[in-house]
């Protein structure tokens, strides 16, 4: 496929006969006929139905799931974008590329294609190319489970993306920055926050529908109605995010594969789920598992649903099976590609930041190095002093050491912190929480909190909280479910005679809900799963 060049002889079709082919090529959605525009503009010299052309060319190919043509095209399409200034249509298709290295694991290459799509587009001060760049890096960070790291992002591209009724690019990026917040709001439970952004997504389709556009393989619409489903179910409105389904049912077409439609499945399986009809819930998580065969995070995620269902329908021998498999697959090879990944992004900006510095000041690298021998030498020289001035003095320090140890067995442990660094109180409040959590166990009262905590040791509660967060990297109510949850393992391990009901209500939990969604949480199947791989069944 021709990239940027554009051919002497001259178009012998009529002036309108490439809007014709656009709209063949909008209705069927397919490459050929996209190719078919491409050629056509090329023969015109329209660089701007070209950069079009070449966009809907790619997206078409991912649409349809398709990867001949595509890492062969879009490097020569992307240098074309760039020297002919259509910066909208560039950062479109730099978007897709980033999206594409990431679902066939190059992590690395996907991470540094998106740092380097932000600063290309901070440099020539393009605020939705910016809100492109966020809106892919939020995608990366949402599918490493980095939830809150996603939703900044995400929102940030939100706040910098111009207005969607600009013209189709800004639309499409503020469409899909609105897709992937409802997506990270889903994971970390904002429930709350999930209908007002379905229904700004709905504005937006309905803005340009009015104005002619139409979305020819119905996602559009279908994931609209299908999210606000999704909404609906998560305020126990099931009624309504019925009549959501039965409209996105109405936009589907059998000739898009079923990733196109992927939100539609999955409000599906929790429809059923809430009706009870466990059977037909597995079947949709069937068909998602079937549109991310290629990419295994999310497949992780439909095995762990289905075998909950399995167990919800009775089949409890499949379901433990696939909890097997679930757990063999989460300690292989791709969980360690992820682990790494995450590390490497955690200091991507970083670095990218430090080698633009180290670029600005090259002029100054001599006299940098020589101010870095200076205090490195005195630095030498302070460690050799430190070293001969401890030598000389520690047998008074340990004298001194030995007569505070005296003085402390003296003091209350109030007035014992006054005179600890904040590591040693931090450490002595640990030692004293612990014990209290492991042998009073008031983690059992459902109220019990960070007020209560405090008090019972004698300590305020910046102090309670500041010591779990050092010592354990956790909050306070963090902190207390893990107890909880410790204690309900054991007694779902012995107690066999017990319900979950009460083993939650004797653990402190509020709610049975509430047990059921930390226990699978931090262990990746609900309780009574755990029961009965525990005792053998």
């Amino acid at each position: 496929m021709p990239c940027g060049k554009v051919v002497a002889e001259e178009s012998e079709r009529q002036p309108d006969s490439i809007e014709i082919l656009k709209r063949n090529a909008r209705k069927s959605e397919l490459p050929e006929d996209w190719e078919k525009v491409i050629e056509m503009a090329n023969a015109r010299h329209d660089t701007a139905d070209l950069g079009l052309a070449y966009v809907s060319y790619f997206q078409s190919l991912n649409n349809m799931n398709r990867d001949e043509g595509f890492m062969t095209d879009v490097y020569p399409a992307l240098t074309f974008l760039s020297d002919t200034k259509q910066y909208d249509y560039y950062f479109a298709l730099y978007n897709m590329l980033v999206n594409r290295l990431f679902s066939h694991r190059f992590y690395q290459k996907a991470q540094d294609e998106a740092a380097d799509m932000y600063l290309q587009a901070k440099k020539l001060q393009q605020p939705l190319g910016m809100a492109m760049a966020l809106r892919v890096q939020g995608q990366i960070y949402y599918k490493l489970n980095l939830y809150d790291k996603a939703y900044a992002s995400l929102q940030e591209g939100r706040e910098i993306c111009p207005s969607y009724q600009e013209n189709l690019n800004t639309f499409m990026t503020a469409q899909s920055l609105c897709e992937w917040l409802i997506m990270t709001c889903i994971k970390t439970e904002a429930f709350e926050e999930l209908l007002p952004l379905a229904d700004h997504y709905g504005d937006m389709l309905a803005y340009w529908n009015e104005k002619g556009w139409y979305d020819p393989s119905g996602h559009c619409p279908v994931t609209y109605h299908s999210l606000r489903s999704i909404a609906f179910l998560k305020v126990d409105r099931v009624s309504e995010a019925q009549d959501c389904l039965e409209k996105a049912r109405e936009y589907m077409r059998p000739e898009f594969p079923a990733r196109a439609y992927e939100h539609f499945y999955e409000a599906c399986y929790m429809y059923m789920y809430e009706k009870g009809e466990y059977k037909e819930a597995i079947a949709q998580v069937d068909t998602l598992m079937e549109t991310h065969r290629d990419y295994f995070p999310f497949l992780l995620d439909d095995m762990l649903v289905k075998a909950e269902l399995l167990s919800l329908d009775g089949q409890s021998h499949e379901s433990i099976r696939l909890y097997r498999n679930y757990i063999s697959a989460s300690d292989s090879i791709a969980k360690i590609d992820i682990a790494r990944q995450i590390e490497e992004l955690r200091i991507q900006h970083q670095v990218e930041k430090m080698e633009q510095e180290n670029r600005q000041k090259t002029r100054y690298l001599q006299l940098s190095l020589v101010i870095i021998m200076l205090i490195a030498l005195l630095f030498s020289l302070s460690v050799l002093y430190a070293k001969k001035l401890n030598i000389k003095n520690r047998v008074l320090v340990d004298q001194l050491e030995e007569h505070d140890k005296w003085v402390s067995n003296f003091l209350p442990l109030s007035e014992k912190r006054k005179e600890q660094s904040v590591e040693d109180v931090s450490a002595e409040v640990m030692r004293q929480l612990n014990l209290y959590m492991t042998n009073e166990r008031p983690y059992r009262n459902p109220a019990l909190d960070r007020k209560e905590l405090a008090k019972a040791l004698l300590v305020s509660e910046r102090i309670l909280a500041n010591s779990i967060r050092e010592k354990n990297g956790q909050t306070v109510l963090e902190y207390i479910t893990m107890f909880r949850l410790e204690n309900a393992r054991r007694l779902l391990a012995l107690e066999e005679s017990v319900t979950v009901k009460e083993i939650a209500e004797q653990c402190g939990f509020g709610t049975l809900r509430t047990f059921q969604r930390s226990f699978r949480d931090k262990y990746g199947m609900p309780p009574s799963q755990y029961r009965n791989i525990a005792i053998g069944k």
